[in-house]
């Protein structure tokens, strides 16, 4: 059953991290070739964790089915001193109905819309610079919750302005958007003009997309992050690598 965000009071963390995990030998060498934000939950002791406060753990495995068994006993070992433990599958499991049943949290990093190094880098890239940090306009760690939870297919990605955002992300089965954009300066005009294309690149998407986004208070290095989530794999869009 999934945890109660009311068990945990977030300003009374004295020091809050966040890790991955992986299962799988595929998982395992993404993981350690990629200049990811985050180390192994492993390199920390049972004693540092307690006293320390974790928030989540990303699980990569190559193929849930065949680790499942690991990957539960996994969960049990650090169900107590983490609020909340993401699996995600590089492989398509035809189980996920169950899969989702079975953990708070599971989704397919899906292959179809960009390569699987980058898919992994940009979906951690994406929490670490707007979920872990606040931005000016900001959605939280529960809307990151939510979509995780709502979803089975996920992509992530990188483009550099808003225009080419409307480009590059699938529009097909998209259910959930979790969207970053870092403006291009603090300029009055030039934030409106960054404005004015988000709300055109909002406009075409679906009514009944769960549209969650913030901006970064980092100036100077304009682009946009996100995360799509979607009830079966994206279609690519025609801009794809």
């Amino acid at each position: 059953m999934e945890k109660s965000l009311q068990q945990f009071d977030f300003e009374s963390l004295t020091e809050s991290f966040y890790a991955y995990h992986c299962f799988g030998d595929k998982a395992s060498g993404i993981l350690s070739s990629i200049d990811q934000p985050y180390k192994d939950i492993t390199r920390w002791s049972v004693d540092d964790l307690r006293s320390k406060h974790c928030i989540a753990i990303f699980v990569f495995t190559d193929d849930a089915e065949v680790y499942a068994s690991e990957i539960d006993a996994f969960v049990r070992q650090y169900e107590d001193m983490v609020k909340d433990i993401f699996i995600l599958d590089l492989h398509a499991s035809h189980q996920y109905k169950e899969f989702k049943e079975r953990w708070d949290f599971y989704n397919i990093l899906t292959t179809r819309y960009c390569i699987l190094q980058d898919n992994i880098l940009h979906y951690l890239l994406f929490f670490k610079h707007f979920i872990e940090t606040v931005g000016l306009i900001s959605m939280d760690y529960s809307d990151f919750r939510i979509c995780m939870r709502a979803t089975t297919f996920i992509a992530a990605g990188k483009v550099g302005a808003i225009k080419e955002a409307i480009q590059t992300i699938p529009h097909e089965n998209i259910r959930t958007l979790l969207f970053g954009l870092e403006l291009q300066n603090n300029e009055m005009d030039n934030a409106k003009e960054d404005m004015d294309a988000l709300a055109s690149f909002f406009d075409q998407l679906p009514d009944s997309v769960e549209v969650k986004w913030q901006l970064s208070q980092n100036f100077g290095n304009p682009h946009v992050e996100y995360i799509a989530g979607f009830d079966t794999e994206p279609i690519c869009g025609a801009a794809q690598s």
